[in-house]
This record gives structure tokens, sequence and C-alpha cells, in this order.
């Protein structure tokens, strides 16, 4: 690398520097440039890869004069450090610096995508929507860098925003122009560092004295230049730009595009502001405004008028202003009304005292003369062209109320119709909603706006009081028990806010469908519980029945039966049958008797058995005659309790009925042979059986010892299949281990609550009755199962 000499303005000592022709294929500090990206005042700025990492980045080349103040490079430094800091989605992220043999450059992430100054010569002025959304962000990420890390940017504009192949902003140079500017001070007297046209005038001045408002005021005019695609104070040359910006005012941005709101104006008034007072004073402030423009809303902020903002109002006139002397090194001079056409502008490195040269003998009084006519001429041509500028400016201005008054018509004639027919909401909204783009930037844009919001929140109260209306009565359904009903209310409405509600009556459908559910569980559980109820006076019934029957009092039975029946015990009439028919036991004998009306047959009386010809039944006696000795025939009278046991025994279940087996139990068991009866009883399948079964065999223990020891293998045996046909009755198969396994098979089984009444029914009962078994003993733990209370109900019960 070579190196070239530069004379230092300030000691006049020539100072080396480098001269280095930078390009693809060179490297500086660890990036390969592989090509050039652009040229500014801020030096040159290449595409290049970081080869530690393998990523591109964008790196600065920074100019070789800035070098020459030690102080001045340790300062950027110092504020590349804090701006690697940053992290904001919409500020560049640095991530380097250094000097590479002289070679000053700084390494910053790398934004594929053009720059907004690229988009507004590309494509003209923005649409105000899009720039607002921009400048919205750029603003947060200005209010980051001075919130979190007192950092100034000094040099917003349109070419330090870069737009990401989303659209979406990135700042770039956030943290690092103040010490760039103070290089550019040191070497080229009478420049300002940055672009003129968007600095604020305090920042002219003074750039020490610049705080956030001067950000404000540089993000403004960059969002002017994006709204109306025109740069703030034009010129060929700085002292141009900062004249222009001195001694005029920049035209109301809605002559160059009448699109744009009287909002977004106001707002572009306020961050121009010439007094940084006038701006907003707090990036929050700012970003509430920037916020309201984009929902339509007037800002709070107070517009200043006049002279108080660099952008005057339709036809506004131009300041007869100067430039003032410079207040600090190497800034430009300031303006200020007070020397308004009194010299020209003094720009530091330019002459400001008159240039001595020659005298020369001319005449004095034709020179006079001539000058008076020249500047005559070039007066009334002056005032001619100020004539010329008032005329169109005043027609633009009739042109402009002219539109605002027809405007004006319609939106009454909107408004009148919305406000006369308040149900029809889509109509008048439409109406207004077409006006709306006409009225955009003219003052009466607030007031469609106002309408618009008017006729949204008295749509959204009628809408909420037919929702309530349809709400009610779907309640009122549901309440009285018409579940089905009111979800078809819901689902089948058809009225004036059926779409709209669309949601809502989706969501309450859900709403009362559980509700419905719960309902129908709840029906449920009642439901059971009133079978559960019901079965256990059932069995408390069947019970008493077979311990009345065991005891004799048939008769009292058939009539404690009727009275249940009454009561709703039997929701079954062939258990109520059954049961009636096994207490019949006289009227069941007697029945045989009538069937064997004027027939001969063998009856066996307690005085003996007797072949006697049956004449009759008549009530609860049986005429019949006898055959005597001889011939002769006697006529004899008999009941029921004449007949001895055995005859009783056959004759009642000569049916071949299971409550012909059932009474022939009773027969035994009246008898005392209890365990002929437990046999009967035991053969039929029914509820009243299985308690005279249980209750027979509880009598057997009252039976004499040697007749209880002969059949004691038989309990064994009845044991066994009494708990054979438990298991049964809740289908299980025993596990082939042992009863413990057994029993914890049970436990698991989640029995219904009736089914599991009834096992520990059984399970008392045989325990009653088998509890001194020896096999009883052996299945205990099956016995404590079926006994205890934790199993559960299946929920398909």
């Amino acid at each position: 690398m070579t190196r070239a000499e530069l004379q230092c303005p300030t000691c006049n000592v020539a100072v080396e520097i480098p001269a280095i022709e930078l390009g693809p294929g060179i490297t500086v500090g660890g990036f390969a440039i592989e090509k050039l990206i652009s040229v500014g005042g801020m030096g040159k700025l290449f595409l290049a890869r970081q080869l530690s990492m393998g990523r591109l980045v964008a790196l600065k080349i920074l100019p070789p004069q800035f070098c020459i103040d030690r102080d001045n490079v340790e300062r950027f430094l110092n504020e590349v450090r804090v701006a690697a800091q940053l992290e904001h989605p919409n500020v560049v992220s640095s991530y380097e610096a250094g000097v590479d043999e002289g070679v000053h450059y700084l390494a910053m992430q790398y934004i594929e995508g053009r720059t907004l100054a690229d988009r507004i010569e590309q494509e003209g002025a923005l649409p105000e929507r899009e720039v607002m959304r921009v400048g919205r962000k750029v603003a947060s990420a200005l209010a980051y860098g001075w919130g979190q890390h007192q950092i100034l940017h000094r040099d917003v504009k349109p070419e330090n925003i870069l737009l990401d192949q989303a659209g979406e902003p990135r700042l770039a140079d956030m943290g690092i122009s103040k010490s760039m500017a103070l290089s550019v001070g040191h070497t080229d007297v009478g420049t300002v560092m940055g672009t003129p046209n968007f600095m604020s005038p305090e920042q002219i001045n003074d750039l020490s004295s610049a705080d956030t408002r001067a950000d404000m005021f540089s993000l403004g005019a960059t969002l002017y230049h994006a709204l109306t695609g025109k740069i703030p104070f034009d010129g060929k040359t700085v002292i141009q730009v900062l004249q222009h910006m001195a001694v005029e005012s920049l035209p109301d941005p809605r002559v160059a595009q009448p699109t744009i709101s009287r909002n977004g104006a106001d707002l572009l008034r306020v961050m121009m502001a010439r007094k940084p007072e006038s701006r907003h004073q707090t990036w929050a402030a700012l970003m509430e405004d920037m916020d309201r423009v984009l929902k339509k809303f007037p800002i709070k902020a107070a517009v200043p008028t006049g002279h108080a903002s660099l952008i005057g109002g339709p036809g506004s006139k131009r300041a007869t202003v100067t430039v003032r002397g410079h207040t600090a090194p190497g800034a430009p001079a300031a303006v200020g009304p007070d020397q308004a056409g009194k010299h020209e502008a003094a720009i530091p490195g330019l002459p400001t005292h008159p240039v001595p040269h020659k005298k020369m003998a001319l005449p004095v009084v034709p020179l006079a003369i001539a000058a008076m006519v020249i500047v005559g001429l070039l007066m009334a041509g002056t005032l001619f062209r100020q004539y010329q500028r008032r005329q169109a400016d005043e027609a633009v201005v009739r042109h402009a109320q002219e539109r605002v008054e027809a405007l004006e018509a319609q939106l009454a004639q909107a408004v009148a119709y919305a406000r006369s027919n308040p149900t029809n909401y889509e109509a008048a909204k439409a109406k207004l909603i077409a006006l709306e783009e006409q009225l955009a930037g003219t003052p009466l844009e607030g007031l469609a706006e106002d309408e618009l919001g008017r006729i949204a929140e008295a749509r959204s109260h009628a809408q909420d009081a037919a929702w309530r209306t349809l709400q009610g009565r779907a309640d009122l359904l549901f309440a009285d028990g018409k579940g089905e009903e009111s979800l078809a209310l819901l689902r089948h409405y058809d009225g004036e806010w059926a779409d709209a509600m669309g949601s809502l009556r989706a969501e309450y459908l859900g709403v009362l469908s559980a509700g419905i559910r719960r309902q129908e569980e709840a029906e449920a559980s009642r439901q059971a519980a009133e079978l559960l109820a019901l079965q256990s006076r059932f069995d408390e019934l069947i019970a008493d029945v077979a311990a009345g029957l065991l005891a004799g009092r048939c008769a009292e039975v058939s009539a404690q039966v009727l009275a249940a029946d009454s009561g709703g015990v039997f929701s079954d009439t062939a258990a109520l049958a059954h049961i009636l028919a096994v207490s019949n036991v006289e009227d069941a004998i007697l029945d045989t008797f009538k069937q064997s009306v004027g027939q001969r047959v063998s009856v066996g009386l307690k005085s003996g058995p007797e072949n006697l010809r049956i004449r009759n039944v008549e009530e609860s006696v049986v005429v019949a005659d006898r055959q005597m000795n001889g011939g002769a025939t006697v006529i004899i009278r008999f009941g029921v309790r004449d007949l001895s046991a055995k005859d009783r025994y056959v004759r009642v279940g000569m049916d071949g009925t299971k409550e012909g087996l059932i009474r022939q139990g009773l027969i035994a068991a009246w008898s005392g042979a209890y365990s002929s009866a437990a046999t009967c009883f035991e053969r039929v399948d029914s509820p009243l059986a299985t308690s005279l079964y249980l209750a027979a065999n509880a009598h057997k223990v009252a039976e004499p010892t040697p007749r209880r020891q002969a059949e004691s293998g038989r309990e064994e045996v009845l044991a066994k299949a009494e708990y054979n046909r438990m298991l049964e009755s809740i289908q299980f198969v025993p596990t082939g281990g042992s009863s413990e396994r057994d029993a914890d098979a049970i436990l698991r089984l989640g029995l219904s609550v009736l089914v599991k009444q009834r096992l520990r029914n059984q399970a008392r009962a045989f325990k009653k009755s088998y509890g001194t078994t020896t096999f009883a003993r052996t299945h205990a733990p099956v016995l404590a199962a079926m006994l205890t209370d934790e199993q559960t109900v299946p929920t398909d019960y």
C-alpha cells in the first residue's frame, strides 16, 4: 500500500496518509472485499465477507483524513463500542471497528435491499400510510438509542434508512455520526457534516447543542421528502441550501400531494418547527401522534403557525431573512430574522470584506442613471413575478375552497342519511366510506371519521342488544328443560345480525351444550339413586316376605306385597305375580281338587290315606264321597289343614312351575325339614327363592345335631355352589391363583352401585349361612372384597 501526504490546515504540517486502491480481492482487517456499494462524504461502503464467520457485512472504509486527529479516532472507536451494544429490530448492528495499515474501517450488518432514498428516486412520492409506518419504526429506533444509551444520531436522512426485502426499515450509522462530524469539521472549512437539507437550524448553528429534537426535525424532513418526492430546500450548493432554509418555508405537502391528510401535514409542521421547544418534547409524544395519524385521528401536539414552522400553508409567502455569522468552528452560519436583507451570507473560508480593486475613470452621472434604470427594471420584473405567483397561489386556494364547499354538502347529505336511517348501518357506512377518500387532506376529514365512528358505535350497541335478546330467549328455554330447543334457536337464528353474531352463537352453543350434558348427567345420577333406593326397598321387602312365608303367614305376605305394589316398589309385574303365586299355597292345593272334580283320587289325610271321589270345592272346603264297606257312600268334607304334609307337598308342586317348587320348599320348611326346603329353593332362580334359600340355611342350625353332622359335607358343597353363583352374577372368572389375587381383581372391576349393593347383600347372607364352613374361611379375602365400598362406578352405567 502506498502513502500520500496531506497538508494539515491547522498546523501546516505534512501528514502521511494512506492512499490505498481498495476493491474486490483486497482484505482489510479480516474482511474480504467483494464489491463497491456506494461512495459518500463519510467514505466508501463495500460489500465484504467476514473471513472468521463466513458472513456478509457492509464494510465502511473511512476517509484518509480521518486518522489525522488521534483523539477523534479514539472517540470514534469508543462510539462504535457503544453502538455495538444496540439491539433493536430497526437499527443496523455494528460488528467491529479498527485500523489495518492506516485504513480505518467499520464492519456493520449487511441489509439486502435498498435505501429509502433509492425507493423515493425510483417510485416518487410514497403513500402516506407507508411513510408513517416506516417513520414510526425509525422513531422507535431513535427513542431506543436515546432512552437506553443516551445516543443521538445527528444524521437522519433517507440515505441512512435501509429497507430490507420485506420493506422493514433499519437505521444506519447509529451512534457514530458525532466523531465523523468532528473529523470532517477539522478538514473542510465552510462545510457541515451530513446533508443540510435534513438538518435542524440549531444543528447547523452548533452541532454540540443538538438534542433529540434535532433528530425529530431530521426525521420530519425525511418524511416530507418521502411524502412529496421533493428534497427539502433543494439547491446546487450547500450555501444555496442554507440560504433557502433561512429565507423560505417549504410548501404545504398537500400542494404536491393532495392525498396527504390534514393530520399528516400537521405532524410534519410540528416535527419541522424552527425552534426545538415547538416540537415534540419526547419520543413517546411523537410516536403517539404518529399512531394517531395512522388511525386517522388529529394529533395532540400544538401545531405551530406562520413563521414558527419551516412548513407553511398553501400560498404561504417567503421570509426575508439572511444567514448570520458562525457560532462554532466548522459549522455554517445560523439564520435569524434580525439580519433580513442586510448582507449576503458569510461562509467561513470565504472573504467577508470588500475585495480591493483598481478604480476606473467612468462618467458618474450616466452610470448612475443607467444603474437606476437597471434596478428599476429588475424591481419591476421581480414585482411582476411576485404578482404572478400570488395570483397562482390565490387560484389554488380558491379552487381548494370550492372543492371543500362541495365536499361539505356531500358530507352533510351522507350524515343526514345516516341519522335518519339508524337501522340501515351498511348503507350509511358505504356512503361515508365512498366519500372518505375525497375528504382526505381537507378540514372535513375529521368529521367524516367522527360520523363513521358514531355509526360503528351505534352498530355495536344494536348488535349487543340483539345478542342479549337472543341469549335471553335461549336461557329461558334452557331453564324450562328445553335444552334442544335452545340449541336449535341459536343454530337456526336468521335475524339481522346472524352473520355478525356467528362467533358469539357458536361459543354459546358450546356453553349450553355443556349445560345440557350436565343436566343429563344429573338426571342419570338422580335416576340411579332412585333405582338404588327402590332396589333397596325391594330387597328389604323380599327378605320380609321370605321370613313371613317361612313362618306360614301367607295371607299376611300377600297383603304386604299388594301394599308395596301400590307404593311403586315393583317395577316388574312378573315379580309381583311370582310372589303372589308362591304365597297362595292353600289356593294351589285346592286347585288340584278342583281339577279332579268327578274323579276318584287318592288323598293323604292326617288320619290316613283314602280313595275319594271329589264332588266339588266349596270355598276352602273339599266335598268328596267316601265308599264304605258294603257299598254305601258317605259324603265327607275336609280342608287343607286336614291333609298330611306329604300330600300337601305333592299337590303344591303338581303344576310343574317354579312357584310350585318354592311352595314345596315352604311345605318342607313348615315341617322342619329345612335342608329339603333349601334344596327346593336352590333350584329356582329368583330373588325370593334366593332369600328363602338363605333363610332356610340359617334355620338348619336348629336341626338335630346328628342330622347336622350328616349334612356337613353337603354344606361345604352348597357353600361352594353359592360362592360360584355370586361370582357368576358379576361375571367374574377366578384368576386361578390365591384368594388375595381374586379379591384384588374384584376390587378393580368398577361395579355399578346397584350391582355392588346386590353383591354385598349376597355376601352378607353367605357369611350368615356358610360363615362357619371351611370353604368360607378359605375364601375370606374374596368375601371381604365383596363387602367393601371401594369399587368405582363405570361411566357407561
